[in-house]
């Protein structure tokens, strides 16, 4: 059975992280059990040795919609597999009881969990470009409730009373700038030297115009090359993070690349939307 790259406690033993990587493709797409399961032959056994495992009670799992919407567990009533709950399409949830745990499957994408001491609130996230960017609102359509999906995060803990001076914050299992890329200029010159049009450079023009106004302050550098569009998901949230009073040291990383860290063997560790696009690693976070 696949084994976790990595198994962490976290917040003094109150949330545990479990990131599985490309061992094993942990795709479970699909609308019933038997979807899922014809999809990716296999998957219901592993994911119950995982939940099992890692003494997950009721896994909570929206699919990420890139929406910025935090929902509850009695918004995630659909036992797609069992103790395994889908509903509303989201890209957060608030992990209310001990054993409750959020499952992503994501390729690149960062997950966030949000830990408050004082009240002991979790909400774990899904933190995909789209989910930490308002697309459509840059581009002139109606704008979504919250722009990013940390907004959102943290209107639900100052709902809940937290203390944002002491709200403790860990960042996992997404890709590094250097290879999450948006290339701005009108062509792409490839690896033989050939030129292609760049059909995306107007909005990637926008994006990382926007990102650096708003966000390369000093402090920050979300955008790390206009030209290629490079974009660091961690100093993005960080950054949004920052703008709710939340200090870089308040922060904790894995340090992982999802696009470019290997094994001992020289073997990729994770699986990379990059190299790769339905492939999938798994994030577990539970509530302990």
């Amino acid at each position: 059975m696949q084994r976790p790259v990595y198994k962490r406690r976290l917040f003094e033993g109150r949330v545990e992280v479990a990131v599985y990587g490309a061992g094993r493709n942990w795709n479970f797409a699909g609308e019933t059990g038997e979807a899922i399961e014809a999809g990716n032959p296999g998957i219901t056994f592993d994911l119950g040795f995982v939940m099992g495992d890692n003494r997950v009670t009721r896994a909570l799992v929206p699919k990420p919609a890139f929406n910025a919407v935090l929902v509850a567990p009695d918004m995630l009533t659909s036992e797609r597999l069992p103790r395994f709950f889908r509903g509303l399409d989201a890209d957060g949830v608030v992990l209310t009881d001990h054993g409750d745990a959020y499952a992503l499957a994501s390729a690149d994408c960062l997950a966030a969990v949000l830990f408050d001491p004082s009240t002991g609130c979790v909400i774990a996230m899904h933190c995909g470009r789209n989910a930490l960017v308002d697309r459509d609102a840059l581009n002139g359509k109606l704008p979504r409730v919250f722009p990013s999906i940390v907004d959102a995060g943290i209107c639900h803990m100052v709902n809940m009373g937290a203390n944002l001076s002491r709200l403790q914050v860990f960042l996992a299992a997404g890709i590094g700038p250097d290879s999450f890329t948006h290339p701005t200029t009108a062509a792409i010159i490839g690896a033989d030297g050939s030129e292609k049009p760049n059909i995306y450079h107007s909005a990637n023009e926008t994006l990382i115009g926007f990102l650096e106004r708003k966000y390369n302050d000093g402090f920050h550098v979300v955008v790390t090359d206009h030209n290629e569009g490079k974009i660091s998901l961690v100093e993005l949230v960080t950054a949004q993070l920052a703008e709710h009073g939340v200090t870089r040291d308040q922060i904790e990383w894995d340090e992982v690349d999802t696009a470019t860290d290997t094994g001992p063997n020289g073997e990729f560790l994770y699986h990379s939307n990059r190299r790769d696009k339905t492939l999938r690693n798994l994030v577990l976070v539970k509530r302990v």
